[in-house]
């Protein structure tokens, strides 16, 4: 094979090349803070519309292959395949003119009722929407390595939220507590997949039939006095696809001769989502005079832990991230004129972990971690005027 003039285009590897065009137009109206009333005794009603919004997009996608190797230029075969393997076979140039359009409403009513002084209740629903779109980069063949056109496209998100709870102030105001209970359920949601074929290298979104998120969630704050205060959050939350029949399947389910072509996930967990979570921490400080300056000398500790989590759309044996825990610590002075300076040192204890794992395209077995910061600290000053 002969090297090309100087003059052709570059392709490393076997990669891809899209040209698009595409037109949008949106149109959006808003209407917000309708309030119902004031209802009897403490209660109280509040109604928001908003957000009545149509788009449309049109695009057409012309992604080229025909790639010979990595930095060989060949121009005369860019479009011939007939000679290649088996790989380059799923980098035939795919030519689609997605279209999509669509309008939505979103919506939603608060009511709150003030049990006694320091105690209010308060339930809320919401309808909302996330719009859909066209997939730009590229989407996924079929047996004849034909483009499947209902990947093409992605349709809107519809959410409906429901939540509960409880505000409350006690201690002369100096404690508080939040209770609440919520759930969401989302129709057609948006899940950013990779089915592993090589046509297809920054993966596309794909909307699975249903989710469902619901969970508790409670917030604890003190402040006993002007030198101490300490709070605690804690969140356990329930996020599972209640529907997704045909998602691409797991890393160890794909490549061979036999693999499904998709994998039922209904019931299996959302990427991302820990079911039990914690952030806690404290302050404490005391007047001190520093060159004839009033102020205080302070002490701060913040931390936080979260149970494993699955770190791929369809839930892998190779892509759980294990639950961790971290210490963040700071001490400093700071004056009443506003000037403050204080050490910090983040990871105080170290902790080896892992915030997202990646499975690489074109199922090569690839499967690529991003670690957490290490043991950090450093010193900040800063001047309030």
């Amino acid at each position: 094979m002969e090297p090309c003039a100087e003059q052709c285009p570059l392709q490393l590897g076997r990669a891809e090349r899209a040209d698009r065009a595409q037109h949008a137009v949106s149109q959006e109206y808003q209407r917000g803070g309708l309030r119902a009333g004031e209802l009897e005794g403490d209660a109280r009603a509040d109604a928001a519309a908003g957000r009545a919004r149509e788009l449309r997009q049109k695009g057409r996608l012309l992604p080229a292959a025909g790639v010979h190797g990595l930095g060989q230029r060949n121009p005369d075969r860019r479009h011939d395949h007939s000679g290649e393997d088996g790989a380059a076979r799923h980098l035939h140039p795919q030519t689609i003119s997605p279209k999509f359009s669509d309008w939505n409403f979103s919506y939603d009513f608060t009511a709150s009722y003030k049990v006694a002084p320091g105690i209010l209740f308060y339930a809320t629903y919401a309808k909302t929407f996330k719009s859909g779109g066209i997939n730009q980069n590229g989407v996924p063949t079929d047996a004849a390595n034909n483009p499947i056109l209902g990947a093409a496209t992605v349709k809107p998100e519809s959410v409906q939220h429901y939540e509960a709870g409880l505000k409350t102030e006690f201690w002369d105001r100096r404690a508080i507590l939040n209770l609440s209970a919520y759930r969401t359920d989302i129709k057609d949601y948006q899940a950013n997949v990779n089915n592993g074929q090589f046509g297809v290298l920054r993966g596309y979104l794909a909307n699975a039939g249903a989710v469902r998120s619901q969970g508790i969630e409670a917030d604890f704050s003190v402040r006993p006095s002007e030198r101490f205060n300490a709070y605690v959050n804690g969140a356990y939350t329930d996020a599972t696809y209640r529907k997704f029949v045909d998602a691409p399947c797991p890393p160890e389910l794909s490549g061979g001769a036999t693999s499904p072509a998709n994998c039922d996930i209904s019931g299996q967990r959302l990427p991302g989502v820990s079911k039990w979570s914690l952030s806690f921490g404290l302050e404490a400080n005391a007047p001190v005079t520093f060159l004839e300056e009033n102020g205080q000398v302070y002490f701060g500790y913040d931390g936080s832990y979260r149970s494993n989590f699955s770190s791929n759309p369809t839930p892998s044996i190779y892509t759980w991230v294990d639950g961790y825990s971290l210490s963040n610590f700071r001490a400093g002075f700071r004056t009443d004129s506003g000037f403050d300076i204080y050490g910090w040192v983040r990871n105080a204890f170290d902790q080896n972990y892992i915030d997202q794992l990646f499975v690489g395209p074109g199922n090569t077995g690839l499967i690529a971690g991003l670690p957490g910061d290490p043991r950090t600290w450093g010193v900040t000053l800063r001047k309030s005027f």
